[in-house]
């Protein structure tokens, strides 16, 4: 490859015994081979750690550098994921969670595109959707709304829309991302004042600065569903996901005081209804609670999607 710039692999860990030796052994397999590895655990009460360590012994000759990062104290997603972000050194970060797996030729793909589109420092893709285990008979269909067309277009005069996009929803999906090492460690890292979600304040950050991210048309990660999810794990028999809350925390501290007044009247109304719904002890799944729902949740989702259209 003309260009082969170091690429950073972090893979951020809690409690991911069950699924990093897949994760590992995905990156030990890229077709490209200019790696580092760095994987950052957040306290984890599992063996994660031990089984990291034992498998980097055996496979530190595949990588450039490695290194396992630990914590004394669980911190949350934002602050682990910087810690490993600290000691990157490669000119590129891949950030994979310690239960996905990239496919063989993943970073390989997003070199050729960097090499084409220099000018951009963010770039994500598509991703296969799998329930638990990383098989044919697994695979769930595609995100119907991640990412969304403003994230599929490539045009320069669509950045402002991505800026509106990721002030109504996280829009893109995490692990699909590639992020310029110095660009995102010049803007302090990533954002950690929400436990539970780094990525989307953290695209808010980056947009409101006018990056734009470039798209490539390809699943280049495998993305698992399971039960300890902080998203998928959090339906469990309710009508809407308790993350529900997160996206309050998101929306208080990082969407509010940005966003123009329809922006934040959606937000209310779209919070307004889960509020309700979870005080009433309504977001049990019964046949009532979902009609309900879904009237009253029918006009937030055709007001998001104007908004998302015409801003």
């Amino acid at each position: 490859m003309k260009n082969s710039p170091l690429v950073s692999i972090v893979v951020v860990t809690y409690n991911s015994e069950k699924f990093v030796l897949e994760t590992l052994e995905s990156i030990k397999s890229q077709t490209y081979p200019r790696l580092e590895l760095i994987i950052t655990d957040d306290c984890s009460e599992d063996n994660t750690v031990n089984i990291c360590e034992e498998w980097v012994k055996k496979n530190e000759g595949r990588f450039e550098n490695s290194r396992i990062v630990t914590s004394p104290v669980n911190t949350g997603i934002g602050r682990n994921a910087n810690r490993g972000l600290y000691y990157v050194t490669g000119e590129w970060y891949k950030g994979i969670a310690g239960d996905d797996a990239l496919i063989e030729t993943c970073i390989e793909e997003y070199i050729k595109a960097i090499n084409l589109h220099p000018e951009y420092r963010f770039f994500h893709s598509l991703c296969d959707r799998y329930k638990d285990v990383f098989s044919p008979e697994n695979k769930l269909p595609s995100f119907s709304n991640f990412p969304n067309k403003i994230f599929k277009t490539n045009c320069e005069n669509e950045q402002s829309k991505q800026y509106v996009n990721f002030l109504l929803s996280s829009s893109i999906i995490s692990c699909t991302c590639m992020i310029n090492s110095e660009t995102i460690k010049n803007m302090n890292g990533f954002e950690d004042r929400i436990r539970k979600s780094e990525d989307w304040p953290t695209w808010i950050k980056v947009s409101g600065q006018g990056y734009k991210f470039y798209f490539i048309d390809k699943a280049l990660v495998k993305y698992r569903e399971n039960s300890t999810s902080v998203y998928t794990g959090s339906l469990k028999g309710h009508i809407f996901h308790d993350f529900y809350k997160t996206e309050k925390e998101i929306y208080n501290l990082y969407i509010k005081d940005r966003a123009k007044p329809s922006i934040r009247a959606y937000w209310n109304y779209y919070l307004w209804i889960r509020d309700m719904f979870t005080n009433l002890n309504m977001n049990k799944n019964t046949p009532f609670n979902r009609l309900l729902f879904r009237l009253l949740n029918k006009p937030a989702t055709i007001w998001r999607h104007y908004l998302q259209i015409y801003g």
